[in-house]
């Protein structure tokens, strides 16, 4: 997460943000199923299923597979909540995240950091900065920025140094 922030604060809030949908997701499967697998797709491929059976068949075929791959990699991981020794804890501790997330999230809409990103505005202003000195070494005082639109009668009266 501190990559993303070093990264820029729009990063960061759409980290926060998947994280938050992960955990909300998370905890949605734990509620339905009493149980908790260390992968997202799997929890996002069985938390919108309806039907129970097929609800169980893919736990049970997932729990298998998790245990067979489970001295392969520590990502192979699944607990079944009811029967861990703080089960609770673990289902308070997602719940306390999802409140961090979105408390962060609604700190980060309120001070509008998307919008002002301090890295972005000194990106901007260094830039800023570089590009007006540069064109004032080739260009001297001969350079005219405009905004809009310039119309013919404008540019020449600018041309004869003439400004209306």
């Amino acid at each position: 997460m501190v990559k993303r922030l070093e990264s820029s604060f729009g990063a960061f809030k759409s980290s926060l943000q998947r994280f938050l949908e992960f955990h909300k997701n998370a905890l949605h499967f734990i509620n339905k199923t009493g149980k908790f697998f260390l992968n997202r797709e799997i929890i996002e491929e069985i938390i919108f299923l309806e039907d129970d059976e097929i609800i169980q068949k893919k736990l049970e075929e997932y729990e298998n597979f998790y245990k067979q791959e489970k001295s392969i990699s520590k990502y192979h991981e699944f607990y079944i909540i009811t029967k861990m020794e703080r089960g609770n804890d673990f289902i308070e501790d997602v719940q306390s995240d999802i409140r961090l997330f979105e408390k962060l999230l609604q700190k980060f809409d309120d001070l509008n950091l998307q919008l002002r990103d301090p890295k972005v505005e000194k990106l901007f202003e260094t830039i800023s900065h570089f590009l007006d000195r540069k064109i004032k070494e080739v260009f001297g005082k001969q350079v005219l920025c405009a905004y809009g639109n310039i119309t013919s009668s404008i540019l020449k009266a600018v041309c004869m140094r003439k400004l209306i």
